[in-house]
């Protein structure tokens, strides 16, 4: 190329620029006349977000299309792991727009997912759709509520309902998620939780003055706040220019010694602090508390302790040492709370409010997710149709099996009714005496809800409540055929479990057995009533036998779903809750000499848990 010839092209190039950047302005000036910039600012966004969206400008869209339209020929040739970089790839381009993001979530969960034959593979694609929606739409997409009903929407339908054969399979991983973050326990104190600061500073805060209770608290100032105490050790030193005399006796102690320098610092000038220098001082003494001075002398941080927490699977590091009993419970929930909002973003707070507002939910099952979810959205949009109706779905679906019973060796849930969840939605129903009781369809629907819970009720030992649920039908202005609920409560109950078996899903049936399996426990516990024993395995035997030739029946691909577990297994896991929600050792002492043997079930529970954690 000549130098005249580079110059020409030089200037055209130079004129391309200079007319692309007048008409580059004049579009932005459009965007502004009719508000269609993003309310997302580039500045805010991670860096590659901010590269697509400042540096391709209006290509975004295109190039997004075009790794569609790559996306979708790569899923027709069974590239899925392809599929997943393209996904992440299009979230990044277009983070604003959330449609895109939950067509991804959606294809990966629905469609994706059950190509595959292994459970384990599938939850792994239903569990990215989950991430894709939580992680990346509602980062930059908060203020839209079609985007809390489609994560909702995927915990309540496609974890929680019967829509694989790994349905059961979805529900057990999820629990032990929660288990791991939380803690194997059966039931969390959320109020607690709600409590934990959220931040390194408020955590140092905390452990300094747990560590100023034990070391100033005696006889005298038993039951005193800490701020109190401090208060009190200013104005003294205020006063008399020097420590009180206990506190003088124990300058080696580095804790000690320097409380004194800092309310030294206080009382030199006046008698009492604010609240902001009590927490200065609080600050300046964690240093000195044992979890700080054992992680200081290692040469490590929090975060370090972070994430060995997380490592080792809600265990506390070795290296964490000499903190006391509460120590070590604030920093242990401190992790757990931090755990739960910065992977799983469910704030501790938010939750605890939704169990205010409503019941006890167990965050280890599906249904409690699409509530939490749905709650978020409703805040935003309180009249979305969409998430009224979750929420409403989410406490029915829990109420018939909205506590997790446990885990089994092969990583499945086994759930049962949530008893106050039940009562809750029952208790509800009867006070919207004139909005909902006057209206036939929902009249009808409540009715049919309280005849199943009563047996539900009975089966599970739950006598009292069930009882008072045949009264309040038999008393009811807007029940119609009150006969059946003056026959005694057990007439009733087998009556009504032998009916419409066909009708029900797996879930409900093994929750009704799981039922009459601890009564036919105790039953053998007690050996006091031989008919009992005989009547309960019978019922037991013959529900599960009609049941599966009822849907031994139905198209092949539903029977293996809904099949149910053998009775021994039925016998096992209620056998296990007796023994677990007794708190008098002389009868989980019975409990444990009857029915099946648990040793070998347990054993495999625990491998089966050790194998997930390690995978």
């Amino acid at each position: 190329m000549n130098i005249k010839k580079f110059i020409l092209f030089f200037s055209v190039l130079t004129a391309i620029l200079i007319v692309n950047q007048y008409q580059q302005n004049r579009l932005w000036e459009i965007r502004e006349e009719h508000d269609m910039i993003s309310k997302h600012q580039v500045a805010s966004k991670d860096p590659m977000v901010a590269f697509t969206t400042g540096a391709l400008g209006a290509f975004r869209g295109l190039f997004a299309d075009l790794l569609f339209l790559r996306m979708q020929a790569e899923q027709e040739a069974g590239n899925y792991f392809e599929i997943l970089q393209l996904g992440e790839m299009i979230s990044q381009l277009q983070p604003d727009m959330p449609g895109a993001i939950t067509f991804l979530a959606w294809n990966m969960s629905y469609n994706i997912s059950v190509t595959f034959s292994s459970h384990e593979d599938r939850w792994r694609w239903v569990q990215r759709g989950l991430e894709l929606i939580r992680d990346e739409a509602l980062k930059y997409n908060k203020e839209d509520p079609e985007i809390y009903h489609q994560l909702g929407w995927i915990y309540q339908h496609k974890v929680g309902q019967i829509l694989d054969d790994a349905n059961r399979y979805y529900k057990g991983q999820l629990a032990l998620q929660y288990i791991e973050v939380l803690g194997d326990k059966p039931r969390y104190d959320w109020a607690s939780l709600a409590q934990v600061p959220t931040t390194e500073d408020g955590l140092r805060i905390e452990l300094s003055k747990l560590h100023l209770l034990a070391t100033l608290d005696d006889t005298q100032n038993k039951g005193v706040a800490i701020n109190t105490q401090v208060q009190n050790l200013i104005a003294f030193y205020n006063t008399q220019q020097r420590m009180p005399t206990f506190i003088e006796q124990t300058q080696n102690d580095a804790f000690i010694q320097k409380l004194s320098e800092e309310v030294a610092k206080i009382g030199k000038q006046k008698a009492s602090a604010s609240e902001k220098e009590l927490n200065r001082l609080y600050l300046s003494l964690a240093s000195q508390t044992p979890l700080y001075l054992s992680i200081n002398h290692q040469g490590y941080r929090l975060d370090k302790v972070n994430q060995d927490f997380r490592n080792y699977s809600g265990k506390m590091p070795a290296y964490v040492s000499g903190l006391s009993e509460v120590e070590s419970l604030a920093l242990e929930n401190y992790l757990r709370v931090r755990w739960l909002s910065e992977v799983y973003k469910i704030e501790a707070k938010l939750f605890y409010e939704l169990i205010k507002e409503y019941t006890y939910l167990d965050i280890r099952l599906p249904e409690a997710h699409s509530m939490y979810w749905a709650r978020q959205g409703l805040k935003i949009a309180p009249d979305h149709a969409n998430l009224q109706r979750m929420m409403l779905q989410g406490m029915s679906q829990m109420a018939k099996a909205g506590r997790l019973r446990f885990v089994t060796p092969e990583g499945y849930a086994v759930v049962m009714p949530s008893f106050e969840v039940m009562d809750f939605y029952v208790n509800n129903f009867i006070e919207e005496k004139e909005e909902l009781q006057s209206q036939t369809s929902f009249r009808s629907g409540f009715e049919n809800f309280v005849k199943d819970s009563i047996v539900s009720l009975w089966s599970w030992g739950q006598n009292e409540q069930a009882e008072r649920y045949m009264k309040m039908m038999r008393e009811a202005d807007f029940i119609r055929g009150k006969g059946i609920y003056k026959q005694s409560l057990s007439m009733f109950c087998l009556k009504e479990a032998s009916q419409d078996i066909a009708d029900q899903s797996d879930r409900q049936v093994t929750t009704m057995l799981m039922g009459f399996g601890t009564q036919y426990i105790r039953a053998l516990a007690f050996e006091d009533n031989q008919e009992q024993e005989e009547n309960l395995m019978f019922l037991i035997t013959r529900i599960r036998e009609r049941y599966n030739e009822t849907v031994k029946d139905s198209e092949s691909r539903y029977a293996n779903r809904r099949k149910l577990p053998d009775v021994e297994d039925i016998l096992a896991s209620a056998k296990l809750y007796l023994i677990q929600t007794e708190s008098l050792p002389s009868l989980r002492q019975r409990y444990q000499q009857v029915g099946p043997d648990l040793e070998t079930f347990l054993k495999k529970i625990q491998e089966n848990q050790q194998k997930i954690q390690r995978n």
